[in-house]
Order: C-alpha cells, then sequence, then structure tokens
C-alpha cells in the first residue's frame, strides 16, 4: 500500500467508528463457488460511489472489468477492450450494457416508480445473472431509504457500501453503519466522493478513492468466489 493511498484513505474513507456497540462478524464466506461478487452501494446519491467500488473489485479481483447498475448513461463513452468484449456479450443476452473505460454500465432499468423497493429487487437479479454470464463482479447503486423489504433484497448481495454525506450526523451514521452489518453481510463506508473524482469514476477510470478498505473487501470476496 502506498503513502499516498494511505493518505487519500483518511481522506476520503471512513471505516465505522470504535464507540458504540461492535456489530456482528459476517460470515467468513458468503457469495457461491465460482459466481461472481455483488455488491450494494447506499445513499443519497450513490451512483458515483458504486461506479468507485466497481472499480475497486477490478482491482483486487484481478477482473477484466466490472459491471454497474443502477446508473445513467455515460457521455460519449471510451473503454477498454475487456469491457466492450463483456458489454456485447450481455447485449447477444438482451441485456442493455455499454461499456465506459474498466466498467460495462448496465443502463437499462427496470421499470417501478410506484414500487422502488420492487425495482431494487429486478435489478439486483439482473445485476447477479449479468455478473455470472460476463464472469466478472458487479456493483448496484440503491438511492433509497432502508425498509425490512429492501433488507431483503440487500442480503442477496455479498457486501454493502454506505456512502456518507459530507452532512451526516456522526451518531447516526455510527447507528446506520452497525443496523447493516445486522443483515450479515460485510460492510464499509465510503465518504461522498469529490468531483473529480466522481467524474473519473462516470468514465469507468480508477481513482485513489478506492482505496485499502474497499481493495480489503474486493479480496475477501474475491477469496471467497474463487474469482
Amino acid at each position: 500500500m502506498s503513502a499516498l493511498v494511505e493518505r487519500l484513505v483518511r481522506v476520503f474513507v471512513e471505516p465505522p467508528a470504535a464507540e458504540g456497540p461492535a456489530p456482528a462478524a459476517p460470515p467468513a464466506a458468503l457469495a457461491a463457488p465460482g459466481r461472481p461478487p455483488t455488491v450494494a452501494v447506499l445513499g443519497r446519491t450513490p451512483q458515483p460511489a458504486a461506479a468507485i467500488v466497481a472499480l475497486a473489485l477490478v482491482r483486487a479481483c484481478g477482473a477484466r472489468c466490472a459491471l454497474v447498475a443502477g446508473v445513467a448513461r455515460p457521455p460519449s463513452p471510451l473503454a477498454l477492450p475487456a469491457a466492450r468484449r463483456a458489454a456485447a456479450r450481455l447485449r447477444e443476452h438482451g441485456v442493455d450494457a455499454i461499456a465506459a473505460g474498466r466498467l460495462v454500465l448496465l443502463v437499462g432499468a427496470p421499470a417501478g416508480e410506484d414500487d422502488p423497493v420492487g425495482a431494487a429487487a429486478a435489478a439486483s437479479a439482473a445485476l447477479g445473472r449479468a455478473a455470472s454470464l460476463a464472469g466478472v463482479p458487479g456493483t448496484l447503486a440503491i438511492p433509497l431509504a432502508r425498509s425490512d423489504a429492501l433488507d431483503r433484497v440487500l442480503r442477496w448481495h455479498d457486501a454493502l457500501v454506505a456512502v456518507r454525506m459530507p452532512d451526516a450526523d456522526e451518531l447516526l451514521a455510527r447507528r446506520a453503519l452497525a443496523s447493516l452489518a445486522q443483515l450479515g453481510r460485510p460492510v464499509v463506508a465510503l465518504a461522498s466522493p469529490g468531483r473529480q473524482a466522481e467524474a473519473l469514476a462516470r468514465l469507468g477510470l480508477w481513482t485513489p478513492t478506492a482505496a485499502p478498505d474497499l481493495v480489503r473487501l474486493g479480496e475477501e470476496l474475491a477469496e471467497a468466489t474463487g474469482s
């Protein structure tokens, strides 16, 4: 780990605080063997963070590329060959996919304005199928408030990332992380990315904000799934 990354992680990534009750330890292995991991990214505006987490998975899992669902179509994207090939394979199976940098964006969001949790469930299932088809990990941006129904959907994923806004209350943030950990999945807190990191992530380009905590999480998931 470089000194630069260590400095950046203190700025961008905030692990759960030590104060308060310790969250329950998650299972050591979560994803089914041979299945690429998927990660749910939660927050008010989680789309850029979902791309950052996906880029971290690319690096940690040694994957050719990664999938991101729940994001907007990028403007005139440039893509690496591996991402273009993965997008083409998904389109052959009817998935609306577009390559951008090292990422493949699943831009065909399921209909469900009247049932946002149902839409999140459909998107989660679609992401899982696409990850299996492409053989690469993926992330899903979920800009919804917690509920029992949504928690059931979150458990379908192998890990959870909570995006913390700059104005978030410290105590409430700690409680939210502890509550997420009770779902039995690894949880990482990520500070809301700055504009430069956000712009790079939308184009599928690596940013140093996806630093040690996320990389370590990706490595654990890669080991659990044989990715």
